[in-house]
């Protein structure tokens, strides 16, 4: 079952945002020691995306992940080069709207959002309770890194400010969900470096990490999500 939320996304940005220049190309295939680096990059003014599907475009630009994106199976395959000019500085939602109604320009992509039941994992309290402790109330909100790799420090966050975080993570290949009830901010540390080791089948799973540091688990669950369902789309001509 599922919900219709809004039938048709506008086939440009509604706030008329638009890039002054843009270039759309089959990918040239980058070197192998770049094969893995960021496919979109930003400046103030300039959006380019080296080796990129259409669906990465769509990621980056309605901010979702690729579990949220229904479409036909060339999105996830065919891959392009995009070089695009803003006609002025701006902010990374600003280009996150231009890059919209490019793709809808340029794909021809008209897409509708709908919230689905998908399978997600939602952060639960674990038998023991929780082990955070209240921000202070005049704390900044943050999250910094306080060593290599994923060492971090959670200062005035939600729990549902963690799960938005792990469902960034790459190894997370699902969203996840705050299901606790609990309210508040919370300042707290979480080193995810064992959980995120690459095949390695003894590193603990990111849920393991979450019982033992914070006393939260993760529980697999059906949810409601927002998605993404592509109408209509055409390859560039």
């Amino acid at each position: 079952m599922f919900r219709i939320i809004l039938l048709v996304l506008a086939a440009t940005a509604s706030s008329g945002q638009t890039f002054e220049v843009a270039a759309i190309h089959p990918a040239a295939p980058l070197p192998g020691e770049n094969a893995t680096r960021p496919r979109i990059t930003t400046n103030p003014d300039r959006l380019t995306a080296r080796d990129a599907t259409l669906l990465d475009c769509i990621e980056w630009a309605w901010n979702v992940r690729e579990y949220q994106v229904s479409g036909p199976d060339w999105i996830r395959t065919e891959k392009f080069d995009i070089a695009a000019k803003a006609p002025r500085p701006s902010a990374t939602a600003e280009l996150r709207a231009m890059l919209q109604a490019l793709l809808a320009d340029r794909f021809a992509l008209r897409l509708r959002r709908e919230t689905r039941e998908l399978p997600a994992l939602a952060i639960v309290v674990a038998k023991h309770g929780p082990k955070l402790h209240a921000a202070p109330p005049d704390e900044a909100p943050g999250i910094q890194r306080t060593g290599p790799g994923l060492r971090l420090a959670f200062t005035a966050q939600t729990v549902a400010d963690l799960a938005a975080f792990l469902s960034t993570l790459a190894v997370v290949d699902r969203p996840v969900l705050d299901a606790t009830h609990l309210p508040g901010r919370y300042t707290f540390r979480l080193d995810l470096n064992e959980a995120v080791r690459a095949n390695d089948p003894a590193a603990p799973s990111i849920g393991t990490v979450l019982t033992e540091q914070l006393g939260l688990r993760l529980e697999g669950r059906r949810m409601p999500l927002e998605t993404l369902l592509l109408d209509h789309v055409e390859k560039p001509r």
